[in-house]
């Protein structure tokens, strides 16, 4: 896994994930974000690439070590409404992910870097999420959740972090989000 884990250096510096009720990645008692195999370590490339392709297949038989996020506002916002649209009556909500409060040992991939380098067989249906994705194994702290927003507008913790140069977000986003607070 070392071979392929980001430098802090080569990270975004903010990450967004879509939390919704039937999503793998589960909350923890103290609000962090735990991933459903917490204990698998793997050590070989092989064995890697095959977790990281059931992952990013959305292969519900198989318990993932990652957390997927997106690097870009818009596009995590837009996989919310979709997640929204599929699970009608699911509480959906967008995470903003400080990367530098993930620590010095986080495990992050580039998904796009995963699927290139390894050579993953990625599904037609799935290809689309994998531009921007980051993958991080294991549990983000919650530390590093800098601010919840539902959709149903029930929820809001921690003040917006300002947009970044890396943020491409479509016109009228930022709006609808302001007028959240």
């Amino acid at each position: 896994m070392d071979t392929f884990r980001l430098a802090p250096g080569d990270l975004p510096h903010t990450l967004y994930r879509v939390q919704y009720s039937e999503t793998m990645t589960t909350e923890g008692y103290d609000g962090s974000l735990i991933a459903q195999d917490t204990t698998t370590i793997y050590n070989e490339e092989e064995t890697l690439s095959e977790a990281a392709e059931r992952h990013l297949n959305w292969d519900h038989k198989y318990t993932s070590i990652f957390i997927s996020t997106f690097s870009d506002r818009g596009r995590a916002y837009s996989w919310m409404l979709e997640r929204k649209s599929r699970f009608d009556n699911s509480e959906c909500g967008l995470l903003t992910i400080e990367t530098a409060v993930l620590g010095p040992g986080a495990d992050v991939f580039s998904a796009e870097e995963l699927v290139d380098v390894l050579r993953l067989d990625i599904i037609d249906r799935a290809k689309g999420s994998i531009v921007g994705q980051y993958l991080v194994a294991y549990r983000i702290s919650p530390d590093a959740v800098r601010e919840y927003v539902s959709l149903d507008k029930t929820r809001q913790d921690c003040p917006p972090l300002p947009f970044t140069r890396e943020d491409v977000i479509p016109d009228g986003l930022a709006e609808y989000l302001e007028s959240l607070e």
